[in-house]
Order: C-alpha cells, then structure tokens, then sequence
C-alpha cells in the first residue's frame, strides 16, 4: 500500500483527557504503532500556552520526549501546531540531538490561513517536514480555497491533509475536496476522520483507494467526541488483505491501557455525535446543548440555528445567546 499512516491517539485522544497520559502508556503505544506498521506517531500539541490543567502531551517538551522515546527508524514523531496557538519560537532546530521530532502538521481554520502559511514556513526553515492541515474543511470557502491554491511557498509543504472535523462526510466528499485539492497542483494529500456517523472507515476506504498519500488512525478510535478511525481496525483490515500491517500490537495496549481510559474518558459514538455529524456543527456545541436538558426536538431546531449563526469554533456566548433568542 503506497498510503502513509499518521497515528494520531495522544494528540486527538487528548481532548478525551486533556493531555494527560502515562509515560508507560505513552512509551508501550509508540512501540505498538511501529510494530503495527504505521509510519508516524503524533505525541501530542506543541501548544503555546497550554491550560495549567493539561498534561504534559499538549506541550511535548523536547527533552521529556527524548529521555522518552528511543525512536525506531520506521516510525516518526510528529506533533500538531495549530495556528494561531503555537508558534515557531517553540520549536529547536530540527536536529537529531535537539529533538526527535521530525514531522510538523500545521492545522488551521479558515480565517488562520495566512498564518497557518507564515508558521508553515517557518518551521521548514527549521528543518522540519510540514504538512498543512486544513481543519473543518466543509466551511471553507471559495476565496479560502484560492488562498490556498494562490500561496506562492506551497512547495515546502510534505502533504496537505483536509479533516472532516465534524463527522459529516460521505466517501463522495473524500473524493470531492481530494479532487479539489488535486486541481491546484498539490500530489500528497491525507485525510483526517471523525466517526459520527460511523463511516470514517468508509471514508478512509475511499481514501486509499484513491491513492491518497497519507490517512489518520487512532487506538481504540481515542478522539474527540466520536473519536476517529481505530488504528487496530485499518491495520487488521490490511492484514486480513495480505498486507504487511499487524494489529496484535495495538489490541494488546487497548486490553493494557485504553479500556481503562474509555472507562474514565468515554469518546465515540454517541446521539450527540450523530446530531452534531448530522448537522456539520461542532461537538462542543451539542455537548453544551445537552447540558441544557432541553427536548430533543428543541435541541435539533437549535442545532441548525447554530449552524447559521454561531462561529465554526466553539463560542459560548454565541451558544447561550442562541438559546435565549430560540
């Protein structure tokens, strides 16, 4: 199979508990993505100023990870910057004996694009792989689109990943938005997926059969809300196909690990999640929404006035004054 493999568990999977993991955990689910095949291993956020609350894998300081990880030459560590939250002042140079980090995946909003763009070059001038991922990619729109295909330093980047954030997409919108990106030059593209509606196997499906250069996974499906496509189901699905993937690794840290994290952090599928998938609208605001003890005909009335009127990100205020007005 020519598609790469990200695995994304302690970046996504921390928003299920804000960064917090063991370092056993951390080292025996490293060592399971690159027996499983995968390429690269996520470790988490390079944020800024992360939230006091939050553990150690939403800063992943440099030499925390290198007294952490002894790293196999056929799995890479990545981290995610986001734009508009993490800078390139927080990142050494790329060197071996500075950091085991070596690939970067930028994400960014819309409205962060050109920043996204500045930090991106930055960060290769560093000596870091970058790939540029286009977060919630169905509210993009035409100008955003141009933005992306008029920026003159396109070149630097190692891929260009579209996510799904909200769970909505079908296997035709993999296609639509790969063929778009494809139409303004870029030949590495990967896709992140989120299984509100149960299909971000599907979609990945789609995905490699389009020849996509790179597609997310996480253990036990650990991510936000619905959470992802579970890495043990993709590498055992090309196993069953004769391919040199293995998911015995990854179901022996789940038994291990992450049965205890579902327990104390539940993620996946849920109502809320199939609403928010339903309704293209962010997790958080559904969750929120809940919270409120409303009907549920009231809450899916309230979900669509969201989505016209809240900001893509999640904005309380906007939420609370949707509720009163509703």
């Amino acid at each position: 199979m020519n598609t790469k493999i990200i695995d994304c568990t302690l970046r996504d999977g921390g928003h299920a508990t804000g960064w917090n993991f063991s370092l056993e955990c951390v080292k025996d689910s490293y060592q399971a993505a690159a027996k499983a095949g995968v390429d690269f291993f996520e470790i988490g956020y390079r944020f800024q100023n992360p939230d006091r609350n939050w553990g150690e894998f939403a800063k992943c300081n440099d030499d925390l990870l290198m007294n952490l990880i002894d790293v196999r030459p056929e799995c890479k560590i990545s981290v995610m910057a986001e734009a508009g939250k993490s800078t390139a002042e927080d990142f050494r140079i790329c060197d071996r004996d500075l950091t085991i980090i070596s690939l970067v995946r930028v994400s960014s909003y819309s409205h962060n694009l050109d920043k996204a763009f500045e930090l991106c070059e930055k960060l290769h001038k560093k000596g870091y792989e970058v790939y540029l991922n286009l977060m919630a990619i169905s509210e993009y729109k035409n100008e955003d689109f141009e933005k992306i295909r008029d920026w003159e330093n396109a070149s630097i980047l190692g891929a260009i990943y579209f996510a799904d954030s909200f769970g909505t997409f079908e296997p035709d919108d993999i296609e639509k938005y790969y063929n778009i990106l494809k139409s303004y030059g870029f030949e590495n593209i990967g896709l992140h997926s989120h299984n509100n509606l149960q299909l971000a196997f599907a979609n990945t499906l789609r995905a490699i059969k389009l020849n996509f250069y790179s597609v997310d996974v996480s253990i036990y499906g650990m991510g936000r809300d619905a959470g992802n496509l579970p890495a043990e189901i993709l590498t055992g699905y090309l196993n069953k196909k004769g391919l040199n993937y293995n998911p015995v690794p990854y179901i022996d840290v789940i038994k291990k690990y992450y049965l205890d994290l579902f327990n104390q952090n539940p993620w996946g599928y849920h109502v809320k999640s199939l609403i928010g998938g339903l309704k293209n609208v962010h997790p958080t605001y559904i969750t929120e929404l809940f919270k409120q003890n409303l009907p549920i005909e009231r809450t899916w009335e309230i979900a669509d006035e969201v989505k016209k009127n809240a900001p893509i990100s999640f904005d309380e205020k906007a939420l609370s004054k949707i509720i009163k007005n509703f």
